[in-house]
């Protein structure tokens, strides 16, 4: 059986509908690209009735359909089968170049002040292409920082208790993330799935600027006081 194309065959009956798959461990690797957005339109018709009933330690069924508001294309944003609101119009264009790949996602219901909901979504798309057959396009190194913080991906966790358990020349994964209305990008250990810090803000202006579209291969490099320098081969 060929593994991809049996999970993610085609919606016969509606192939406009783009149902991600659960997480799967070395499925993903570090070939991939990840779009993160809060989702727009939350607060119109029943939605926030919606996002109130979503607890995030429970499973959901998360997916998207391609659609078209006012005569534009548009995607919405589905929630066990209840539409909640839309890809913003600036992740929009980005979504769907990527969406005819393979996909999972990572999400979370988040709380405004008086009791208003939003909802963050991380869709982790499958790069078909693998590294080797890719054109390197640019080597840079840099500085990790934001090692003293907690852990993005688990709030319990301390990065600097990651950091202790790697070594010079681990692999790491560089994922892109939305922070304060612009990109970030963190450094995450692909076998704790925990990051253990974050590319400066200059740093992640640049990668956005100029290879939003590019495919990262990254490992640690020499130690710096309590943290690392971080490796990045860029490829096409």
């Amino acid at each position: 059986m060929n593994f991809l194309s049996d999970l993610f065959k085609p919606n016969e009956a509606n192939p406009d509908i783009i149902k991600p798959i659960p997480y799967i461990e070395n499925l993903w690797n570090h070939e991939w690209h990840s779009i993160e957005f809060q989702v727009a339109g939350v607060t119109f018709e029943n939605r926030q009735a919606i996002l109130k009933k979503i607890d995030n330690r429970k499973p959901h069924i998360i997916f998207f359909k391609k659609s078209t508001y006012e005569d534009s294309p548009c995607v919405e944003v589905y929630a066990n089968k209840k539409m909640i609101g839309y890809v913003p119009q600036k992740r929009l264009n980005e979504f769907l170049k990527w969406s005819i790949r393979p996909c999972s996602i990572k999400f979370e219901r988040i709380v405004y002040a008086k009791n208003t909901y939003g909802f963050t979504i991380n869709v982790i798309f499958q790069n078909i292409i693998p590294i080797e057959k890719r054109k390197l396009i640019s080597e840079k190194s840099w500085l990790i920082v934001g090692e003293s913080y907690e852990c993005r991906k688990n709030k319990k966790k301390m990065r600097k208790d990651v950091i202790k358990k790697m070594h010079i020349n681990d692999k790491v994964l560089i994922e892109r993330y939305i922070y304060d209305g612009k990109a970030a990008y963190m450094v995450v250990d692909p076998k704790s799935k925990l990051d253990l810090g974050v590319l400066s803000a200059g740093v992640a202006e640049y990668l956005s600027t100029n290879y939003s579209n590019a495919v990262f291969e990254a490992h640690l490099e020499d130690k710096y006081k309590d943290s690392y320098h971080v490796h990045i081969n860029i490829y096409v």
